[in-house]
């Protein structure tokens, strides 16, 4: 799903979840519905009264343009800030409903980025990104105990500002890595 909404105006929102539920393979009619039923109900479509979806507003078009994404259950699901400018309860219900997926699917792959880094609290594995550079990746408390951190944001923030100051350093560095009780951590030791 990108981050911004393609989406063709002229289709009501049923038109839309079926022509591509039909685009992805899904050739079951009855099929098709309960699932726009299923994601109508978790993602609080409203009815829209036939309406097309380009006189929707921006947060329901988003909500619909999930929906797309979802509607054939694909076996990899990659989700580009899937909950921005959507409501608070609708954002936790996405989350709580892409974490039971996970639980209960193990043939389908979800990836996910988010600003929000709270929500990626819940998932499997976690890899933090500044400046299009990786700078760990784990599970979530693996990470937060590896840099003795009580949140993920807080992980980043760290990861981020070492990040900054080796980038601020014009000499070479040696970088010997290891934690507090001698396990694998990062050292920066200017040579």
């Amino acid at each position: 799903m990108p981050q911004e909404t393609a989406l063709y105006g002229e289709f009501t929102v049923d038109e839309t979840l079926q022509y591509f539920g039909q685009l992805y393979g899904m050739t079951d009619g009855q099929t098709i519905q309960q699932r726009i039923l299923e994601l109508r109900a978790l993602l609080a479509i409203p009815d829209t009264g036939g309406r097309p979806v380009s006189r929707l507003s921006g947060g329901q078009q988003r909500l619909v343009s999930i929906a797309v994404t979802m509607i054939h259950t694909p076996a990899l699901l990659m989700l580009d800030e899937p909950t921005v400018g959507v409501d608070s309860l609708i954002r936790c219900r996405i989350w709580q409903y892409l974490l039971d997926l996970c639980q209960n699917n193990k043939d389908q792959t979800i990836i996910i980025t988010t600003h929000y880094i709270e929500e990626a609290q819940g998932a499997h594995t976690v890899g933090f990104v500044y400046e299009g550079k990786l700078l760990a990746h784990s599970n979530p408390t693996d990470l937060q105990r590896r840099y003795q951190c009580t949140t993920l944001e807080e992980v980043y923030y760290k990861l981020a500002y070492n990040e900054r100051q080796i980038k601020n350093n014009d000499d070479k560095l040696i970088i010997n890595v290891t934690t507090p009780d001698n396990q694998p951590y990062i050292d920066i030791t200017p040579t």
